[in-house]
């Protein structure tokens, strides 16, 4: 070796040692499941693109479930709801107000279904004319079909004072009408 010169030998061997710091640096750098934490620290390499994991590389599982957030499609499942399948979702247990208001309905009585074509019967004194006892005798017979339904009957009096008198009492027999 005739040329050897200390200076190129030793900027040789140094430019050698950069170079192999750099590609272990590089090494480091690597994330091959891309989740943001380099290969040789992930705990777990083969997290799936765009989901959260911790500082070491672990899915997250905010509400402890079992099941990964980016899977989770209830991210805070209660701890009563759990076990929870495999979406993440738990079954809750119902409420007691729940339960209570879905024994009361179970236990409503259907109200019965009236008929609802009662005629309106116009008077204009207070003895009732043949046609208006027909409709009478019509509603009275419903009314005995439907036991448990009622009807309203609204009387306006007349301007004298003895029909006044007479639409405002409350018991009593009317001309014509059965007791």
């Amino acid at each position: 070796m005739l040329f050897d010169n200390p200076a190129v030998r030793a900027n040789n061997s140094l430019q050698t040692q950069i170079d192999t710091v750099k590609s272990t640096i590089d090494a480091l750098k690597t994330d091959t499941d891309g989740d943001g934490v380099a290969d040789i620290f992930d705990k777990e390499p083969n997290t799936p693109a765009g989901s959260p994991v911790d500082t070491h590389g672990v899915t997250r599982d905010t509400d402890g479930d079992g099941v990964p957030d980016w899977k989770d499609k209830q991210l805070i499942t209660p701890t009563e709801c759990q076990p929870v399948d495999a979406d993440g979702v738990g079954k809750c247990p119902e409420p007691a107000c729940c339960a209570a208001l879905k024994d009361s309905i179970a236990n409503l009585r259907l109200a019965p279904i009236c008929p609802v074509d009662y005629p309106s019967l116009s008077m204009k004194s207070a003895s009732l004319g043949k046609d208006a006892k027909a409709l009478l005798d019509q509603v009275a017979s419903k009314l005995k079909d439907n036991p448990t339904c009622t009807i309203t009957i609204t009387a306006y009096p007349g301007s004298s004072k003895p029909q006044q008198s007479l639409a405002d009492k409350k018991t009593g027999c009317y001309q014509d009408l059965p007791c």
